[in-house]
């Protein structure tokens, strides 16, 4: 079936629709960074920067090893340490060593002193003490801010579905009137290839 020509448009004016449609990004200024999260974890990392702006260079490894023993929630300073060495999953591994936030904490909790000197250890040579010579509420300030690029990865995603949905919506709506039946819009669906393969899209 040939199209009407009264329905088609010329290249020049496609070019012209589909370039005033653009933004130079879909990310409100004001979500860019989510100011008011961040004040909260950081906060929520009170003892361990407190912690950690009064710890003397010297004997530092043996130092956070007594501390880890000593607390009574060796699992949140092991995620605060790491996470102001920019680290925030649960596990961690270098070709030097392996480290489980959770399974450190819990032998460490039952006072395991090898399990302590572990994470004392691996702390070091990660770069901990170079911490020590800032404002550690700072480094942790502006670790989170970095980690921001992950969040934006999501926030720009959801706001450019909710942003073609729109615009999906409103051409069934069109079509419906056109065709005279209805076109609607379904938000995933699953397409097989000549070899069976599945893919999932949006709409």
């Amino acid at each position: 079936m040939q199209a009407l020509k009264s329905r088609c448009i010329s290249e020049e004016k496609f070019l012209d629709d589909f370039f005033a449609s653009l933004t130079p990004g879909i990310i409100p200024a004001a979500e860019f960074i989510d100011w008011d999260r961040i004040a909260r974890e950081v906060k929520t990392r009170s003892s361990v920067i407190e912690y950690l702006s009064g710890l003397s260079l010297e004997g530092i490894e043996d130092e956070i090893r007594d501390t880890l023993l000593a607390t009574d929630d060796p699992t949140t300073y092991i995620s605060g340490f790491l996470e102001l060495l920019g680290h925030t999953a649960d596990e961690l591994a270098v070709r030097e060593a392996y480290l489980s936030v959770e399974n450190s904490g819990q032998r460490i909790g039952k006072g395991d002193e090898e399990a302590a000197t572990e994470v004392a250890r691996l702390l070091i040579l990660l770069g901990m003490p170079r911490l020590l010579k800032r404002e550690v509420k700072d480094v942790l300030l502006g670790v989170k801010i970095g980690l921001e690029t992950h969040r934006r990865k999501n926030v720009g995603g959801r706001l450019f579905v909710k942003e073609v949905q729109g615009k999906l919506t409103r051409a069934c709506k069109s079509l419906s009137r056109e065709l005279h039946r209805e076109v609607s819009l379904k938000p995933e669906i699953t397409l097989l290839d000549s070899r069976r393969n599945r893919k999932r899209v949006d709409f």
